[in-house]
């Protein structure tokens, strides 16, 4: 996924948007304080940790901030974003704040979309919080302070000065309130017999773990330096490894037991970093693979065995899923020239277009262009999926099979992606860096309110759904 939208103390200044916050100093922490024991030092920060907070200026644009834990609690990110105002566009940055052992302060460093950089450390003074940096990068190197107060736990005022010529000036007063606070609900409608399975890269690498969204267990189910991702979920779950096999390097497909246990490699050929798809019964999968310099779509029997190349052009064809009736193909391909969502029998025949957004053919680099991979619906009527469609950042869609009624189901300054439906079909989850790292999130699959589901350290993304066995 693309980049994150967070904040903090931000005033705009002489046209430019002059940001008064930053980040830690790692050659300053203590290297023999055990993780999540330096909550009390990093006061005030850590009471914005877990919420966005957010003001409007006065030529329209808005300014926004979300905190998040990071690093087994050794910091704290501060995700910032302004959009908006008489230049358009979008100005952001990240914050880092960390405990200073050798100065006995929080510290921070700034770094901002225009190239600037700033440090600078936390004070209590006079019966408000202080932030003193400097500030380098763009016309001139500054000084500046700002002092924060809290009229309530929902929150802060924050007065920025410079310094010019010698005397402290004050560049203007900003009011921050808290969006939301990040609460994690469990076991709603949604968790009526079902768990979540999703990838973590808590361990340093990306693991597969599963949720149970009743009691909030989180139990791993892959453990290899390499980095596994599942993909599909329900009665087994398939995920992609680059753990070594064969003599080829690259991903292999492999099947998982929902509780977990000895993974079964399904492919020796390696095979895309991609979606793919689980056609009914036993009829095998649809996965993608280099063929010939392209990415193509291959169907396999359960034992990886080729059975039939499904595209053949000078494009590449990837992200697949195929509808209950196993009949249709829908998937990600390039073949116009950028990427967009298309389907096809998959017993052969011609492609249809599905979505035609032109601001997305000029997304470069990103390998789902604007149009992210398709999943569709448990009774074959509608397709999700991740789209950038009105800024910089990923919202959840959905549409039906065969693209019309397109609805948009988020709108956040945050990614949202990644969305799996339930297997009733009456909710979607999908993952989200709203409030700092990836976390899980559902709501209706019509759309609606959305709720919480994790708040560990690291990302948890991708989530799939899995049936939840009765108790003995």
């Amino acid at each position: 996924m693309p980049s994150y939208a967070r904040l903090l103390p931000t005033l705009l200044v002489a046209g430019l948007y002059t940001v008064a916050v930053a980040a830690a100093n790692p050659d300053g922490l203590a290297s023999d304080t055990p993780p999540g024991t330096l909550e009390a030092s990093f006061a005030p920060i850590d009471e914005f940790a877990g919420s966005c907070w957010a003001t409007t200026f006065d030529n329209g644009a808005r300014d926004v901030h979300c905190y998040e834990w990071a690093l087994q609690q050794g910091f704290i990110i501060d995700r910032h974003e302004v959009q908006g105002g008489p230049s358009g566009g979008i100005y952001a940055g990240d914050t880092y704040f960390g405990w200073d052992a050798k100065g006995e302060q929080l510290a921070y460093w700034y770094f901002n979309s225009l190239g600037g950089v700033s440090e600078g450390v936390v004070a209590r003074e006079e019966g408000a919080w202080w932030f003193r940096e400097s500030h380098a990068g763009m016309d001139t190197d500054h000084q500046i302070r700002t002092r924060m107060v809290r009229p309530d736990a929902d929150s802060y005022v924050v007065v920025t000065e410079f310094l010019r010529d010698g005397v402290w000036k004050s560049e203007g007063k900003a009011t921050y309130r808290r969006l939301g606070a990040r609460p994690v609900q469990l076991g709603g409608s949604w968790a009526e017999g079902l768990d979540l399975v999703y990838n973590s890269d808590a361990a340093g690498n990306y693991e597969v773990e599963r949720l149970d969204l009743i009691s909030g267990e989180v139990r791993t189910l892959t453990t290899h330096e390499a980095t596994d991702w599942v993909y599909v979920g329900g009665e087994e779950l398939l995920f992609v490894s680059r753990r070594p096999a064969g003599t080829e390097p690259g991903y292999r497909l492999y099947r998982l037991a929902p509780e977990g246990g000895e993974p079964e490699q399904i492919t020796d050929f390696p095979v895309a970093d991609s979606w793919l798809a689980r056609l009914p019964g036993d009829a095998g999968y649809v996965v993608c693979a280099q063929v010939d310099g392209d990415r193509e779509l291959i169907l396999i029997d359960r034992n990886g065995a080729d059975v039939r190349r499904l595209t053949e052009n000078e494009a590449d064809d990837c992200n697949p899923d195929v509808t209950p009736d196993g009949e249709t193909l829908v998937f990600w391909s390039d073949r116009s020239g950028a990427g967009e969502l298309w389907k096809m029998p998959l017993a052969g025949g011609a492609a249809v277009q599905l979505t035609h957004f032109a601001a997305n053919d000029r997304v470069p680099g990103h390998r789902y262009g604007g149009e992210g991979p398709p999943r569709i619906s448990p009774d074959g009527r509608k397709i999700a999926w991740m789209a950038l469609r009105s800024s910089d950042t990923w919202d959840i869609f959905t549409m039906d099979l065969d693209g019309t009624q397109v609805e948009r189901l988020t709108d956040s300054l945050a990614d949202d992606g990644y969305p799996s439906w339930s297997p009733d079909g009456r909710w979607i989850v999908f993952d989200s860096n709203r409030y700092g790292s990836f976390d899980l999130f559902v709501m209706p699959s019509t759309g609606g309110p959305i709720e919480r589901l994790t708040d560990a350290p690291g990302s948890e993304q991708a989530p799939v759904w899995v049936t939840r066995k009765p108790a003995s």
